[in-house]
């Protein structure tokens, strides 16, 4: 199917075009790349999934006190800001 373009200068002059054939996917577009955008900012690491990575990946590998920085960072930062998401 070839769709027509109709751009707002033409639909101004009152020029008509059936709507079936008006492609208007670059009206939608822009909705889907929000919706995009949503997802990943709902997908992206929180504050309480990077402290679990950084004692499992740092913590217990480089320092023997790693039990008291899982505690602290439990006790002062997760149960602050728990579900915040990393800008």
């Amino acid at each position: 199917m070839v769709y027509l373009e109709v751009t707002f200068p033409t639909a101004e002059k009152g020029l008509y075009v059936p709507a079936k054939l008006i492609n208007l996917g670059h009206f939608f577009s822009r909705g889907a790349e929000e919706r995009q955008q949503k997802e990943e900012r709902r997908l992206a690491d929180t504050i309480e999934d990077l402290v679990k990575e950084y004692i499992k990946k740092h913590a217990k590998v480089n320092k023997r006190s790693w039990k008291n920085d899982e505690r602290l960072l439990n006790k002062e930062v997760v149960t602050i800001c728990r579900s915040r998401h990393m800008p």
